[in-house]
């Protein structure tokens, strides 16, 4: 794998995390605003939208790395399980955000 590709990777690796932090960060705001107050706060809707968001905008680096494995050079066996890790690590994340998203947060 050369250094270009390593590294867009690993970035597009990272933003997936870092932005799964924050909804997971969101969510819990969420829950806690429409758990403790009966008459919902105006500001639940658009923290709602934000998750929304957010958890779709987590899609956009999982397909990045889906156009980035043909130019990865796999020389060994050993570098293919670990994209295959990734790949699969990635797409959990993605799509388990939307889950929360769309089918947790009503």
């Amino acid at each position: 794998m050369d250094s270009f590709t390593g590294m867009s990777f690993q970035t597009l690796f990272s933003i997936c995390a870092i932005t799964y932090g924050v909804l997971g960060f969101l969510y819990t705001v969420y829950v806690q605003m429409v758990a403790d107050k009966h008459p919902v706060p105006p500001i639940v809707k658009k923290l709602k939208r934000l998750c929304r968001m957010i958890a779709c905008m987590n899609v956009l680096p999982a397909i990045g790395v889906l156009l980035l494995v043909p130019y990865i050079d796999i020389a060994e066996g050993g570098q293919i399980i670990v994209l295959l890790l990734q790949l699969v690590l990635i797409w959990c994340i993605a799509l388990s955000g939307m889950y929360i998203a769309y089918a947790m947060i009503k």
